[in-house]
């Protein structure tokens, strides 16, 4: 039979970031179509508050139960002449506060069985653990800095679930008879620059993670001119 699907957030996710303020962090669509006979068996479910969507996924807090923000999980098998064609897409928007990566899948297959777990997470604790204020989780959290165990303490809520922000990522399974490939980059100007980009043609079995997680309070980026007048030294090298 046809089938064409087509699911997404084309009004980005509102989440709770850091400083208890709302933005529009992640762009994410799942779309495909083919002809030919198919099974699916599919979750999607998004959450502004993390804590009322815990998951466990194998590559994230040891496999532990997590709060997220999204979680997709879906189980695919497909067989036909017509190609099976289509993608799925996630993007934390750095402008909106999220950690500016973007995860990619892209397939066009006339047999496919696939196992996969999207997952993303951008929100501090609505209820943090011992009942820290918001303003309070910040400074702590800051104060922490690179202590990832001091960390993830402070990212545990009151019903003792993680929230492992700043994460998203994608675990998949699958063995495919055509083209199948996965596109990731993250990227922050003068910061890190990280692109892979794989593709496959042919009969092929794949297990494939892709996880970008980043501190939550992001480190301090030093300026070259730290600890001098920056402006009165840019003043000096153009006067003389």
């Amino acid at each position: 039979f046809f089938f064409q699907a087509e699911d997404g957030i084309r009004d980005p996710l509102w989440s709770r970031g850091l400083g208890d303020v709302y933005k529009r962090q992640l762009e994410y669509y799942n779309t495909m179509a083919g002809d030919g006979d198919m099974e699916l068996d599919s979750e999607h479910a998004y959450s502004q508050d993390a804590e009322k969507l815990s998951r466990n996924i194998s590559s994230v807090n040891n496999g532990n139960t997590s709060a997220l923000n999204l979680y997709e999980a879906t189980k695919l098998t497909y067989a036909g002449e017509t190609p099976l064609t289509g993608g799925k897409y996630l993007h934390s928007k750095a402008f909106y506060g999220g950690i500016g990566a973007d995860v990619q899948e892209m397939f066009s297959v006339n047999q496919m069985e696939k196992d996969e777990t999207a997952f993303f997470a951008s929100t501090t604790p609505y209820q943090p653990k011992d009942n820290v204020s918001p303003e309070d989780l910040i400074k702590k959290l800051k104060d922490a800095g690179r202590d990832t165990s001091e960390v993830e303490e402070l990212m545990t809520a009151n019903n003792a679930i993680y929230v492992p922000s700043h994460l998203i990522g994608l675990e998949t399974k699958n063995s495919f008879n055509g083209t199948w490939g996965t596109d990731a980059k993250w990227h922050k100007i003068f910061y890190k620059d990280i692109k892979a980009h794989e593709m496959f043609t042919g009969t092929f079995e794949a297990e494939k993670t892709i996880k970008f997680h980043e501190n939550p309070v992001p480190d301090k980026i030093h300026v070259p001119c730290e600890g001098i007048d920056c402006q009165g030294n840019l003043a000096a090298k153009l006067f003389f």
